[in-house]
């Protein structure tokens, strides 16, 4: 009897269970979905903000973590803005204007 590592089994050693990749249509429908979220962006920013001002823990959460990820820092900053590890820039606010 042989004890050769992946004797036995479906695959050969180093050979990919899913030589396809994952399914085309999944990945279709994640760009499908994220070309949806970008196109509504500040509504669902600011529907998420009024909830969680209003209370609601969740959103509260969600308003937080987007915070706490530099996603408002490097969107206040412009289009331009450099973003990545070290990119943060915060935008200076006097008076509840963005300076």
């Amino acid at each position: 009897m042989t004890s050769e590592k992946g004797a036995g089994t479906r695959f050969k050693p180093g050979q990919s269970g899913n030589p396809a990749g994952p399914a085309k249509a999944l990945d279709k429908s994640r760009r499908a979905l994220a070309r949806l979220i970008a196109d509504n962006a500040a509504e669902i920013c600011a529907t998420t903000l009024r909830l969680a001002l209003a209370g609601d823990p969740s959103c509260a959460a969600a308003m937080t973590n987007l915070i706490a990820s530099g996603f408002a820092e490097a969107s206040a900053a412009g289009k331009n803005a450099a973003v990545g590890p070290g990119a943060r820039s915060t935008p200076m606010v006097i008076d509840g204007e963005l300076a």
